[in-house]
């Protein structure tokens, strides 16, 4: 991978991602009847959501992540036109700027 898109991707230490959400109905969710989300990466349960929306969100959040990073990096406009990007990256990365 290049330094581009690693200044893209960022370090963030959230589990590896692809997410994909897992179905209560197939017996893999170990922690209760919710949808569960996991690495599809590593097979590491991330996350158990209560309805299948809240599931699919949550496991698109790397993705998300990662482009709002990448329009970021790339803006050439006025800086206050991307600051709630920015805001959110910050938020979603604990103030790690990458």
């Amino acid at each position: 991978m290049d330094t581009t898109t690693d200044a893209i991707r960022g370090g963030a230490a959230h589990t590896m991602a692809p997410w994909t959400v897992d179905d209560p109905g197939d017996g893999t969710v170990g922690m209760g009847e919710g949808f569960g989300v996991i690495s599809k990466a590593t097979g590491v349960y991330v996350a158990e959501c209560a309805n299948e929306d809240d599931a699919r969100l949550i496991a698109v959040a790397p993705d998300l992540l990662a482009a709002l990073r990448k329009i970021v990096h790339d803006w050439d406009g006025e800086p206050e036109d991307i600051a709630e990007a920015q805001a959110a990256i910050t938020r979603a990365t604990r103030g790690d700027p990458r």
